[in-house]
């Protein structure tokens, strides 16, 4: 064993010696373990709170970005609304773009659409009329009317679908068929949520535009 850059006969020291130089020897790697982990540990922790630090002034920009952008795009709504001859309220959504041709904003209505428990007893009444008397007349209606009824993966009817099925409204006359869709339109509530921006830019006349990444919405 090397003990202080010197060797060691075994063979002359007791087992109490051996033992002695072997604990020795394991303090000495313990240390250097601990220091190499506190060496690293220190290092991390001073990157990481660099790091960290520009990710809460990131965030902290991000808000004050999307406050002027609210305050901006709210002024903006207001002289829209005054511009012309006949004002027309808007419901929040709208673009604007700049004379040079190369940047476009535009402002988005981001809302919360659900159907309420109306919804579930609409859906049997239609699918009842559907089985009844448009599966074995008209297979394809029948499928593509069941498709406009469907649910998607989060569980809840699909708006745009609805809206195509809200277009066959008088195209039946069966009790089901009305009360089915007067319940799903009973039971739509459309929630106002927030609004989010959006950018483009182009970098010459005539080019593509590209999009700003901006990811508002946990802002």
């Amino acid at each position: 064993m090397d003990t202080n850059n010197q060797l060691v006969d075994l063979s002359k020291l007791s087992s109490e010696q051996i033992e002695a130089l072997l604990n020795k020897r394991k303090e000495k790697e313990r240390k250097a373990a601990l220091k190499a982990r506190e060496t690293y540990e220190t290092n991390r922790d001073n990157g990481f709170e660099k790091i960290f630090t520009a990710a809460l002034e990131y965030e902290l920009h991000g808000r004050r970005f999307k406050e002027q952008c609210h305050l901006f795009f709210e002024e903006q709504a207001k002289k829209l609304e005054e511009y012309g001859d006949m004002p027309v309220k808007s419901k929040g959504g709208f673009t604007l773009s700049h004379k040079n041709g190369n940047h476009k904003a535009r402002r988005t209505r981001q809302t919360d659409r659900r159907w309420d428990e109306r919804a579930e007893k609409a859906i049997v009444l239609l699918k009842m009329f559907l089985d009844d008397k448009i599966k074995k007349r008209d297979n394809d209606t029948y499928d593509l009317l069941m498709v406009f009824i469907a649910k998607n993966k989060s569980g809840e009817l699909d708006y745009a679908h609805v809206m195509q099925l809200i277009q066959h409204e008088n195209k039946y006359t069966d009790p089901r068929w009305k009360e089915g869709l007067k319940l799903i339109k009973e039971s739509y509530t459309n929630i106002f949520k927030a609004y989010g921006y959006e950018f483009e830019t182009r970098d010459k006349p005539g080019g593509k535009f590209r999009k700003l990444t901006f990811n508002f919405s946990s802002i």
